[in-house]
């Protein structure tokens, strides 16, 4: 699946979406994002390993399983967009929950997405397809104007003006 592809898989993905909102008159701003997040992709067999307490410890970053993001009405298409691709560059799957019809950059960025990534990796939730999540490895992330913040118990808040790396460590464990 989507967590165990290959590092070069996972680029040549983000390259073809990269493509297609390239090639879309609304999809400028979303291909932005994916570009940047490229270079921050999470290696698939992380190398790195420590010891504690003579027990081998996997230090690197792992998926949180799948983000559910949540936007509130008054996020911008950026902030989804940049969510979006830090969520899939952790390598998350990852469910868009929206409550109103998308703005064409963001409906831009479903439609690569839907027709890019394999099923489901990306799936949109609204109260046409229903509500429903993937489970108990479904992490919810509220998404504000300024931040993003993630259930972890307690909540984890991101900072405002990230670095994309911070981002992907955000949507990592």
């Amino acid at each position: 699946m989507w967590q165990q592809s290959s590092d070069s898989h996972v680029r040549e993905v983000f390259r073809r979406v990269i493509r297609i909102l390239s090639d879309s008159e609304d999809g400028h701003l979303a291909a932005l994002q994916f570009t940047l997040f490229l270079r921050h992709i999470t290696p698939a067999k992380p190398d790195e390993s420590s010891t504690i307490l003579g027990q081998p410890v996997n230090a690197a970053p792992q998926p949180i399983g799948t983000a559910l993001i949540v936007s509130a009405p008054s996020c911008d298409s950026f902030t989804i967009a940049e969510n979006v691709a830090a969520a899939l560059a952790a390598r998350n799957c990852v469910e868009l929950a929206l409550f109103e019809h998308p703005a064409p950059d963001v409906a831009a960025l479903i439609r690569a997405l839907q027709h890019v990534l394999p099923e489901g990796v990306f799936t949109v939730l609204s109260e046409r397809t229903g509500w429903g999540g993937r489970g108990p490895d479904t992490a919810i992330i509220i998404l504000t104007p300024d931040r993003a913040l993630l259930n972890d118990r307690p909540w984890v808040s991101s900072r405002p003006k990230s670095s994309q790396q911070a981002m992907v460590s955000f949507y990592s464990r």
